[in-house]
């Protein structure tokens, strides 16, 4: 017949169990111990180390497509300036050269080319924090073209 443990017999064995591993603990070189925190807390270091320098990176790629969304702003509004200079050295007043604007469609379509801009920019960065190469030649090229361009994959 099989013999069952009582709780008292099975607490004194989980006590030996428990008293072996601190002997052993108590067994363990010191200096080994300090070695091994020593290289956990370089490991760590290290990728540490590697995380800021691809949010660095990221932060570089981001502060270029801005750069070049600001500088194609700069470019929109000063063909619109040129525009609105020719058509004032012509002689036409401002309140039909906004007509003209509004019948040629020029605020909707700068308002849709803004949201497209707005569009690629977020899509680019989405594309960087996943880390896929993104072109910004191919995107404002693409834009130029009235495609729907896009970061590449």
């Amino acid at each position: 017949m099989a013999r069952t443990t009582t709780a008292s017999e099975e607490n004194a064995r989980t006590g030996s169990r428990r008293r072996k591993a601190a002997e052993q603990q108590e067994n363990v070189n010191p200096h080994q111990q300090q070695q091994e925190r020593k290289q956990k807390l370089s490991e760590f270091i290290a990728d540490c180390n590697e995380k800021m320098e691809g949010i660095e990176e990221r932060r570089a790629a981001e502060d270029l497509i801005i750069e070049e969304a600001r500088a194609r702003k700069k470019s929109i509004n000063a063909e619109a300036k040129s525009i609105y200079d020719a058509l004032d050295a012509e002689g036409v007043a401002k309140e039909e050269f906004q007509h003209a604007r509004t019948l040629m469609g020029l605020d909707e379509t700068q308002r849709l080319h803004r949201a497209a801009s707005r569009k690629l920019i977020f899509e680019a960065l989405g594309m960087l924090e996943a880390g896929k190469t993104v072109d910004l030649i191919d995107i404002l090229s693409a834009q130029d073209d009235g495609g729907e361009g896009g970061p590449r994959h």
